[in-house]
């Protein structure tokens, strides 16, 4: 599976180097829940933040391109957002592939609407009392996306939503949906 993707992005870059584009630099936060309630809590949430580059391959209105993030989050769901906290949080690192729209609706402002896959990896876990380590979680796992976005001459807006398509965690039904809010420049 890992091949087949690599593949994809591979060839869907090649085709792309011709085309105009840029490079979106972003932070935001972000707030998730997992499917199996043994991780997430019935009416609570994981919060954290992400930053990452988000390359965007342009031709004519169609935009496409790689990219590469990572997010910190806590590891145990709460009824209150907590975005910076510093302890007992899961990291992981993120190869987004968007594909989309651009149209820009004044001098100064675009619109984007954009959707992709994603494959996660958890880079780290941080030391707990509950146990929880490495040999948790799966190695890796994949998601899409939906989002929406607004460029303010460089400055950029989006808000998308993830939706877990494998388990993140060594048991069935424990997929992560999450939605993020950032902020970025665009170069």
């Amino acid at each position: 599976m890992k091949k087949i993707v690599a593949l994809l992005l591979f060839l869907a870059s090649a085709t792309l180097m011709s085309a105009q584009g840029g490079a979106q630099i972003f932070t935001g936060i972000t707030t998730l829940t997992n499917t199996s309630t043994a991780i997430t809590r019935k009416g609570e949430f994981h919060s954290g933040f992400t930053v990452g580059i988000q390359s965007r391959l342009k031709d004519g209105t169609f935009v496409a391109g790689p990219g590469l993030k990572y997010t910190r989050f806590n590891m145990v769901s709460s009824n209150e957002a907590g975005f910076y906290k510093k302890e007992e949080n899961y990291h992981l690192l993120s190869v987004p592939f968007n594909i989309g729209l651009e149209y820009r609706l004044t001098y100064i402002l675009k619109l984007r609407m954009y959707t992709g896959a994603d494959a996660h990896y958890f880079y780290k876990i941080d030391e707990n009392d509950r146990s929880i380590n490495l040999d948790y979680v799966n190695d890796y796992f994949f998601g899409a996306h939906a989002g929406i976005g607004i460029d303010l001459y460089w400055v950029t807006f989006d808000a998308k939503y993830e939706y877990g398509l494998s388990n993140a965690h060594k048991m069935d039904r424990s997929k992560y949906n999450a939605l993020n809010f950032n902020v970025g420049i665009f170069f």
